[in-house]
């Protein structure tokens, strides 16, 4: 007589369950054993829907039963449950591993200045120099209030691999004093930078220094008009006096 077992697919793991962690950004692979009677089918799902598969997600198989999913450049919503699922004639068998995706900490490398001085009608830019993956997003305050980019406000976020951050205001006017600041942040976290008041000049100011640049060239040119005038006065005098006439 000959005797048949029925071989259900089975894990060939100490658990069916664990946690995985990759950085966000990098290559990882997911990877189940299954031994059992006959041809094992495996399916894959995410979060319990089937888990389609294209260039960045593909399953590859190997003669020892071990099913192996490898995720290329694992971005966010590559965070949850996978579930390979091995069926045969028998039964089925599951495993389960839960994704993580870490970040890396935001630092800001360059910060804002703590005290900035333009002068009216001028540009003023504040930058800042940020890191982080994913890569962070930026907002710029003033007062502590969001600022919204327009014509005259421009925000700038740098392609690539670049961390710089720059947010420029067009024809500075004195409104436009106050303390600003930024706040990057991505899903790992946030950061808020230095503070920097902004302190707007009239171009008329004068300074301990001197005479701006704006009025420098009136100042002389009436420090010139003065000195004519003082000269003609002058041969105007000698004049009278050489005829006799003084003026008193």
């Amino acid at each position: 007589m000959i005797t048949y077992y029925l071989v259900q697919p089975k894990v060939e793991a100490p658990t069916s369950v664990n946690e995985q962690l990759c950085m966000f950004g990098k290559d990882t692979q997911i990877s189940w054993q299954f031994n059992g009677i006959g041809k094992l089918r495996v399916t894959w799902f995410f979060n319990d829907q089937p888990l389609p598969t294209d260039n960045r997600l593909q399953v590859t198989e190997t003669d020892d039963g071990t099913s192996i999913l490898t995720i290329r450049q694992v971005e966010l919503g590559d965070q949850g449950v996978y579930t390979t699922r091995a069926t045969n004639v028998f039964g089925i068998a599951d495993a389960q591993t839960t994704l993580k995706i870490d970040c890396i900490k935001l630092v800001i490398n360059t910060n804002l200045n703590s005290a900035l001085k333009v002068t009216k009608g001028e540009t003023m830019v504040l930058k800042i120099v940020a890191s982080g993956t994913p890569k962070p997003d930026i907002v710029w305050m003033k007062d502590d209030n969001e600022l919204t980019p327009n014509d005259r406000i421009q925000v700038t976020t740098s392609d690539g691999n670049d961390d710089k951050y720059t947010m420029a205001i067009l024809n500075v006017q004195p409104g436009d004093q106050g303390e600003y600041s930024a706040k990057i942040f991505n899903v790992g976290g946030s950061l808020e930078s230095n503070k920097c008041k902004v302190t707007v000049s009239s171009a008329s100011t004068m300074t301990g220094a001197g005479i701006t640049e704006a009025n420098r060239a009136t100042h002389v040119s009436q420090v010139q008009n003065d000195r004519a005038a003082a000269a003609a006065s002058a041969v105007n005098t000698e004049f009278f006096s050489t005829n006799k006439k003084v003026r008193r």
